[in-house]
């Protein structure tokens, strides 16, 4: 699929260079530029992703980051401080299986950007 100006960026660590330890897209959106999917093994390679993404788009533009439950990867919380981001709306994530338990964990130590809420 080519989407025109939506810039993707991977790291991987130098003991392993063929398997990336975290990526992030910036896609444009109705205003700015939307990231997410945005997922790194640490907040340090995510802090890393989020320079570079954010180093490749206009200066002046406008940037959304949808973060999940910063309650559960305070990293996430501190990317958006230093960087000044303000929330803009929240939203719930809702589970009908009862108390979350989908079948998987979600590492939400490794999550700093949701992929997305649309479709198309």
């Amino acid at each position: 699929m080519n989407r025109p100006e939506t810039i993707a960026t991977g790291i991987t660590q130098p003991e392993n260079t063929t398997a990336l330890s975290g990526y992030a897209v910036a896609r444009p959106c109705r205003e700015g530029y939307k990231i997410g999917a945005f997922f790194a093994d640490n907040a340090n390679d995510a802090a890393a992703l989020f320079e570079e993404l954010t180093s490749k788009l206009p200066e002046s533009a406008t940037i959304f980051l949808d973060i999940p439950d910063a309650s559960k990867n305070s990293s996430v919380q501190k990317l958006v401080e230093k960087h000044q981001m303000q929330a803009v709306f929240a939203t719930a994530r809702m589970y009908r299986a009862g108390k979350g338990q989908v079948g998987t964990t979600i590492p939400y130590d490794k999550w700093f950007g949701v992929t997305t809420f649309e479709l198309g």
